[in-house]
């Protein structure tokens, strides 16, 4: 089951460019209807270049707050940036 909702939404932050944030609504649109409440997507661009995408769950319901999207954009330029050096 948990596998199927990584995949679920990995497909739903997959081309977006930036932080994507899922409250219960949108997990249960997407048909993640359990184990997770909230959850986010973090596009991993280096230089044009789409290595990856982060995602990000959690079981509290709560909405991710400016500074949780600040730190997951900035963890995902880091972690992006850190693969691109190891790439090459």
């Amino acid at each position: 089951r948990w596998a199927d909702h990584e995949l679920r939404l990995a497909s739903a932050g997959n081309g977006h460019n930036q932080v994507m944030t899922y409250d219960a609504t949108q997990l249960n649109r997407l048909k993640v209807d359990t184990l997770i409440a909230s959850a986010a997507t973090v596009p991993l661009d280096q230089s044009g270049q789409n290595l990856g995408l982060l995602c990000v769950t959690r079981r509290s319901p709560g909405p991710f707050g400016k500074s949780h999207r600040q730190l997951l954009a900035w963890s995902g330029e880091t972690l992006a940036h850190t693969l691109q050096r190891v790439r090459s």
